[in-house]
């Protein structure tokens, strides 16, 4: 009985989210903007993201994206990563930003990352402070950037565990 109030507690509050999220845009006007919504699979950005978050995506420039945002990006074969940003750079005219899940246990090294359009660059592990080198994301892969205000991610703790279970 317990789970069954949940779940239903669940699929209210996601309802609620889905309507409009109310923006101030810089003109000032306010208004409403429509954001995309995903469910976090795994462990990898533990413990800011948790299996069954749902996260809020925004669809910006890739000039817009800084070192430290959380992104969402596709990975070879239509798999969708979401991880943060720790080195952007040129090379060969693309715009690559280098990602690293926050759990170092499941993440020691980068992402992969695309080396034919990327090629290879030093990075520093911002938590570990070690040197190793990644590849980088080109921009035209990435889908946007996790919603966050004031530096926190705007999330829906546990709320896709469902999901999540399903597709397992």
């Amino acid at each position: 009985m317990r789970a069954l109030k949940a779940l239903i507690i669940s699929l209210i509050v996601i309802g609620l989210f889905i309507v409009p999220i109310v923006n101030a845009d810089l003109s000032g006007k306010g208004g409403y903007r429509y954001y995309p919504i995903a469910v976090v699979s795994g462990v990898s950005m533990e413990p800011i993201l948790h299996s069954g978050d749902v996260v809020f995506i925004e669809k910006v420039n890739p000039s817009q994206i800084h070192v430290g945002d959380v992104i969402v990006y596709k990975w070879i074969g239509k798999k969708y990563v979401i991880h943060r940003v720790v080195k952007i750079y040129k090379f060969n005219n693309n715009l690559c930003f280098v990602t690293w899940g926050d759990d170092r246990k499941t993440n020691p090294l980068p992402d992969p990352g695309y080396p034919s359009e990327c090629g290879y660059v030093k990075v520093k592990d911002p938590i570990t402070k070690r040197y190793v080198f990644a590849s980088g994301v080109p921009s035209y892969e990435i889908l946007g950037k996790v919603v966050s205000f004031r530096g926190y991610i705007i999330k829906i703790p546990y709320i896709g565990s469902l999901a999540v279970a399903l597709r397992k």
